[in-house]
């Protein structure tokens, strides 16, 4: 044993750093053995007292004690160190670079013989563990992370998918039905407009042909060309005229066309009415739709979005997490290799530079290897149908009133003929009908005595004017 080790031996406090060395550049003797000897009177070994003895063995225990971790780790086999799959990157690395700040130190101090060092099977054996298990939970939980984000972009694109894509057929179906029926419903009212005119016309000519004259016979035509005042306008004049004079015949044709060309555009308007109304429901029902999909659809949106900021949250923190790791992972194989598995005499002259170098690793590209990409989530788009809902002009606020009967026939009905022209000319006899009270002839002379009636007619300035008896 060398003086030195002796004065360590007896030095408590130099023993305390020293004596720890010695444990491991004995390669596993015993301390108290080492410090237990010294030098003989002749240059040989002896024994100490007992009183030094004991010295020298509370000295080597306290030398332990002192030491704590930092003893025990240096002095321990690397195979001891060996890291499991789950082993924390940033844990493992300050353990590894406690055994290599130790083998620079006793390298530097001389206290390992020069061609001892760490197994390279050992050395090996860790820098496969950490390539083959730790650097892969690594980037396998960095690809869960990255799939995790790029799910929840999907979510939020297959909202437009689900609540918009998905109901567009159906949609456009029922835009498509609702602009037929439309069209229906406004060509019927221009054909309704049309015959309402031309039952006008004909009702107005009824009237004016009634007006022209017979006013002394005290029927009161009146302003209305309706066509059941015109009829009872005509029947009160029939009852002052033979049957079949010229004047009531052509009223009568005259307002038969009027009665036919009203009921011609009553019926049309029926139609319009129904046509309407089915516009109005089918327009109602695809609008109703339009608006629940474009809620759903904002709805999803806004959901999916705020879980997707919190999904990112999460992942930036795990993300950084996961660069220090690969940080440290990288000054790992940097000890193993540089340090570790470096023998002493390497160590001697280059180790606190080898040190340095290895805490001083910064891995931007082993860090860069696990950046996460957050993509921009998809905008919100604006409902792609309330172009359409603004632009119809019907109000579904407004309650539908029930739809009526379809009209019997759907198919427009066929333009009237243009009424002919008024020619005093005579006509086919209608059908028989009760003969009505022979007319007086309008002489100045007593009037024959009629059948039985309820009127009775008096010459009034040469004229006949119909009385009623009560």
């Amino acid at each position: 044993m060398s003086a030195q080790k002796l004065q360590c031996c007896l030095g408590v406090a130099a023993m305390m750093c020293l004596c720890a060395n010695a444990v491991s550049s004995n390669s596993g003797r015993d301390v108290e053995g080492v410090c237990s000897s010294r030098p003989g009177k002749e240059g040989g070994t002896g024994s100490t007292s007992g009183a030094e003895s004991m010295l020298l063995m509370k000295s080597a225990t306290l030398a332990r004690s002192s030491a704590g971790l930092q003893v025990n780790s240096v002095a321990e086999p690397l195979s001891g160190l060996l890291p499991g799959r789950h082993t924390d990157p940033l844990a493992y690395e300050k353990k590894i670079e406690l055994v290599a700040r130790g083998r620079v130190a006793r390298a530097q101090h001389g206290d390992m013989d020069s061609s001892s060092g760490s197994s390279a099977e050992v050395v090996a054996t860790i820098l496969a563990i950490i390539e083959d298990e730790v650097k892969q939970d690594i980037a396998s939980a960095h690809r869960e992370d990255q799939g995790e984000v790029l799910r929840h972009i999907g979510y939020i694109k297959e909202c437009q998918q689900r609540e918009l894509d998905n109901y567009t057929e159906v949609i456009d179906q029922g835009m498509k039905q609702a602009r037929e029926v439309e069209v229906k419903h406004r060509t019927c009212r221009g054909v309704q407009q049309v015959l309402k005119g031309d039952s006008e016309e004909a009702c107005k000519q009824t009237h004016q042909w009634l007006s022209k004259g017979l006013s002394h016979l005290g029927c009161v035509l009146g302003d209305s060309a309706a066509p059941a005042d015109l009829k009872a306008h005509i029947e009160c004049v029939a009852g002052g005229l033979d049957e079949a004079h010229v004047f009531l015949d052509e009223a009568r044709l005259l307002h038969d066309n009027c009665a036919n060309r009203s009921v011609t555009h009553s019926a049309k308007i029926e139609e319009c009415d129904y046509h309407e109304s089915e516009h109005r429901r089918i327009h109602c029902t695809v609008e109703a739709q339009i608006q629940t999909q474009c809620a759903n659809y904002d709805s999803c949106h806004a959901r999916e979005a705020s879980r997707y900021t919190d999904v990112k949250a999460q992942v930036e923190v795990a993300e950084i997490a996961r660069k220090h790791q690969a940080v440290a992972v990288e000054r790992i194989r940097c000890f193993l290799s540089n340090i570790l598995g470096v023998n002493y005499t390497v160590l001697a002259e280059t180790g606190e530079a080898r040190l340095a170098a290895c805490i001083a690793l910064l891995g931007e590209s082993a860090s860069a290897a696990y950046v996460v990409d957050y993509p921009e989530p998809p905008l919100l788009d604006g409902c792609p149908w309330k172009s359409w809902l603004s632009d119809t002009g019907v109000d579904c606020a407004i309650a539908t009133k029930p739809a009526p009967a379809p009209p019997a026939a759907q198919s427009p009905t066929p333009a009237p003929t243009p009424a002919p022209t008024p020619v005093p000319t005579p006509v086919p006899t209608p059908a028989p009908t009760p003969v009505p009270t022979p007319v007086p002839t309008l002489a100045h002379t007593p009037a024959p005595t009629p059948a039985p009636t309820n009127r009775r007619w008096t010459v009034i300035d040469s004229a006949k004017a119909c009385e009623t008896n009560n």
